[in-house]
């Protein structure tokens, strides 16, 4: 009945019942060649891009992108753009160092403009540092070392390296942007005056702080935190996309002014990779505000023990 209502033929309906469902070689062939395409890309090849490369490898087979974006739904692909970079433009100079270079990238000698930079790059168990100077006139790398924090060493071995890679040049322009391992002081370095006595019998006697670095939907973020030993509840805390002593200094602040103690507190916190706890900035914060500074032996995380923990548990 249901034929002669749709005017189907009886023997195409009895065809179709017991059609062969599985795909053929020449579909599975395909959907594997999809399936290493869009694994080439790192997953950010389209339909469009699939079946573009399919169509110029292989001369036998024509992939259109509608069969290409058919073949990926039925697979399960989906291509995945990195989402692009907002950079924010900050027009403000550092207060000692101005903007000599002004973008002026084209240089007509080697020796006259090298610059500098610091990146992380993945070393298979950890993150490791890079620092790199580059010669604007031939654009190579002529200077370089690796570490395991971000510091003002490790800006100063790559620079040494290609001053004397370069025979030692006068005159020479370096520029770079303006963090804290190019621009820091000499920092001011606290005794460890907790000494790992955690246990505090007072409100406002003894905190700690550290900063530590969250991934975002945006990019890393940094947060600073302030927590007070009696309690081990965070007092003060503060946000930014960048590691300074400003971030230090404001969750200090915000804990000094939250609580408002009125007696003389021990700080504690390590001597931080960016300075940003041993600059002489910091260290004037701390005796407006009446706190005694302590500090972590260097590369000793122990010494620190309880702010670390609070992190880890951040980010569980």
């Amino acid at each position: 009945m249901l034929c002669e209502v749709f005017g189907v033929h009886r023997s195409s309906y009895k065809y179709w019942l017991v059609r062969d469902n599985l795909p053929s070689t020449e579909q599975l062939v395909l959907q594997e060649k999809v399936r290493e395409a869009h694994e080439l890309s790192c997953g950010s090849a389209g339909a469009r891009t699939i079946s573009d490369i399919i169509t110029q490898d292989e001369s036998d087979i024509t992939l259109s992108r509608y069969r290409a974006s058919k073949l990926m739904k039925n697979l399960g692909l989906v291509s995945c753009q990195l989402p692009q970079h907002a950079y924010k433009k900050a027009a403000k100079e550092h207060v000692a160092i101005p903007n000599l270079l002004a973008r002026q990238f084209d240089v007509a000698a080697p020796n006259q403009v090298w610059c500098g930079d610091v990146t992380y790059v993945w070393t298979g168990s950890r993150w490791s540092y890079l620092a790199v100077v580059i010669d604007l006139f031939a654009r190579k790398p002529i200077g370089w070392a690796m570490s395991n924090s971000p510091d003002s060493e490790l800006t100063v071995k790559a620079l040494t390296m290609a001053y004397e890679l370069r025979g030692c040049p006068k005159g020479v322009m370096f520029h770079s942007d303006q963090g804290s391992h190019y621009t820091s002081t000499v920092g001011i370095v606290a005794n460890n005056e907790l000494n790992r006595e955690f246990n505090v019998k007072h409100l406002n006697r003894g905190w700690v702080t550290d900063t530590t670095y969250i991934k975002t939907h945006e990019g890393f973020l940094f947060l600073a935190v302030v927590m007070d030993l009696y309690a081990r509840n965070i007092v003060g805390w503060s946000m930014s996309d960048r590691m300074t002593e400003d971030l230090a200094m404001q969750a200090v602040t915000a804990a000094y002014w939250r609580k408002k103690p009125k007696h003389q507190i021990n700080l504690h916190s390590d001597q931080g990779s960016h300075s940003q706890y041993s600059s002489r900035q910091f260290r004037k914060l701390l005796d407006m505000y009446n706190i005694k500074p302590s500090m972590s032996r260097c590369g000793n995380c122990h010494d620190n023990a309880v702010a670390e923990s609070f992190f880890s548990n951040l980010k569980k």
